[in-house]
């Protein structure tokens, strides 16, 4: 299926909304994603990181005012140092609320135990006043808090790398996400080139051939164009325009037929005139009447036949502009056939070719132009006689359907040369002829022509059938009274 100039347009933006679409997606999952490691790295971590060494701050803290108790057994000092154990204790709590990883947990639960073992001794040593710590339990707690401060040491290892890798991975997102759109942006661009390149390319080639064959056509040479791989408007185009030439063609063509034809038409009448003329001025059958007569008698006959050609061609031009008078009346078919017959039934006989009609009885009247119907017979029979060889014949007949309320149908159907099947559609064209290569007179072009549009305007079709080498049979038809 081929794509129109819209549909090739909008898949090429759709093609690259889709990239830029995606591109964007990807991009604000990264983002979410680096925002997630970052909000983890300067949040959870750091503040594992600061809450591991404000524990061991504290804790040391916490053995200090524990060491001036002993010596000095204030109680201020003990109750300090109550205080601060219970904010040691919600700082582990909060720390393990902070950790994720099993390991750092694992570091946690080891301190926090050792830290109730560490306070439970120290209870239980404050409420005997009276004795001091011994060596033993200094002993025994300068090894806890050196276990509890080297799991809050592992505990701040562990955030401060998990702190670097995240920021490993927030740097190798950052780099991933620039060169994605380094790379994308020369995608777009790229695609964005071979889209309008492609698009651009299918659309003007056609456009560029169509231009040339325009030219070619203002040169008087009528070529057509190469119907190529184009969008569908760009291919109806063409197809029409190769209409057109064809046609430009058919009517130069015409066009040089016409000129042909009145050429004929007009010089040879003027041409017998102008001979004439010349020995009638010169004298030469001064001494003979009966001579001189007949050179005027071939003057008459050859303007009478120029003003019938100049005729037909004014009448036709009137009737194409819809400027011909019709006097429309009620007549007889019969009647007007009958006298066209006998009009030219001397040339039918010079040629000895069978004109008849028989007339059809009880016909119903028409409404038509008398004078116009002659005209519209006397081409038809005139054509058939012309086409017709000797010992050949033409035939009329009236059609009428057995109900009455058909159009009449009038045939003129001769034993002649036929038309080629090709001529069939265009034989009422003007300056249309078909004789060429035959060894007859040549005509106007504008007798068919005449007819159909004499035939039309009676509001009836006309219309021929024919077989090359059988004859043809002319049919028009035309509305009863």
């Amino acid at each position: 299926m081929r794509l129109t100039i819209f549909q090739r347009l909008t898949a090429g933006y759709l093609a690259i909304m889709f990239m830029v679409l995606s591109f964007g997606g990807y991009t604000a999952f990264q983002l979410n994603q680096l925002t997630r490691i970052t909000h983890l790295a300067a949040g959870v971590d750091s503040d594992v990181i600061l809450m591991a060494e404000s524990l061991s701050t504290g804790l040391y803290g916490l053995v200090a005012l524990e060491k001036k108790y002993w010596i000095s057994r204030d109680k201020d000092f003990y109750a300090l140092f109550l205080k601060r154990r219970q904010e040691f204790l919600k700082q582990l709590e909060k720390l393990s609320a902070l950790l994720s990883e099993t390991e750092s947990k694992r570091f946690l639960q080891h301190a926090q135990e050792l830290s109730q073992k560490y306070f439970k001794r120290v209870d239980i040593l404050a409420t005997r006043s009276d004795v001091a710590p011994s060596a033993g339990y200094v002993s025994e707690r300068d090894k806890r808090i050196h276990k509890i401060t080297a799991s809050l040491n592992q505990i701040f290892l562990a955030g401060n790398k998990a702190r670097n890798e995240k920021i490993r991975q927030s740097q190798t997102i950052s780099a991933r996400i620039f060169r994605l759109t380094v790379g994308f942006a020369a995608a777009c661009i790229l695609a964005g080139l071979v889209i309008s390149l492609l698009t651009t390319r299918r659309i003007v080639r056609p456009i560029l051939a169509l231009q040339r064959t325009t030219r070619e056509i203002a040169a008087g040479r009528f070529v057509t164009v190469e119907v190529m791989r184009a969008p569908p408007e760009i291919r109806n185009l063409a197809e029409d325009f190769n209409v057109m030439s064809e046609r430009l063609k058919a009517l130069d063509e015409l066009k040089e037929d016409f000129v042909s034809h009145v050429s004929h038409d007009l010089r040879t009448p003027l041409t017998a005139i102008w001979e004439a003329s010349e020995m009638l001025i010169a004298g030469t059958f001064q001494d003979d009447p009966e001579s001189s007569r007949r050179l005027l008698t071939i003057v008459r006959d050859e303007c009478k036949r120029l003003i019938v050609s100049v005729n037909r061609i004014l009448d036709l031009s009137r009737m194409e502009s819809g400027m011909m008078d019709y006097e429309f009346e009620e007549i007889d078919l019969n009647d007007v056939i009958q006298s066209t017959v006998f009009k030219l039934s001397p040339i039918a006989q010079a040629r000895k070719i069978r004109l008849h009609f028989n007339p059809r009885p009880n016909l119903p009247p028409v409404v038509a132009d008398a004078e116009k119907l002659n005209q519209l017979l006397e081409n038809l029979i005139g054509n058939a006689l012309k086409f017709t060889d000797s010992e050949g014949s033409v035939a009329l007949e009236i059609l009428v359907s057995e109900s009455g309320r058909d159009n009449i149908l009038v045939s003129v159907a001769d034993t002649g040369c036929g038309i080629d099947p090709e001529h069939l559609e265009s034989i009422f064209e003007k300056f249309r002829s078909i004789e060429k290569g035959k060894d007859i007179p040549r005509g106007s072009g504008l007798g068919l022509a005449i007819a159909k549009h004499i035939v039309t305007a009676h509001g009836g079709t006309i219309w021929v059938e024919s077989k090359k080498g059988t004859g043809s049979t002319f049919y028009f038809s035309l509305p009863h009274a």
